[in-house]
């Protein structure tokens, strides 16, 4: 995908939106963060919005966060002779 494309689309929404928008917003950047492999702030955002109160997002929070997790590489570690 086009993550920059997708970048600015998320930064040219309008302000403020509608609160199940924002939520919808802050999903869609949790996503973009994770597709960046910036997994930390991503699994932050998906925590909180997992929390969120509304029961949609909250399930899509943990599909999410859930791929996300799968989809990262594990570091290896190289051990010494």
């Amino acid at each position: 995908g086009r993550l920059d494309l997708a970048d600015a689309a998320l930064a040219g929404l309008p302000k403020p939106l509608p609160a199940p928008l924002q939520l919808q917003a802050r999903l869609a950047h949790a996503r973009l963060l994770a597709q960046e492999n910036r997994t930390r702030v991503a699994a932050a955002q998906f925590a909180a919005l997992e929390q969120s109160g509304d029961a949609h997002i909250a399930a899509q929070a943990i599909f999410y966060h859930l791929n996300a997790a799968l989809a990262e590489t594990p570091r290896r570690t190289v051990k010494g002779p």
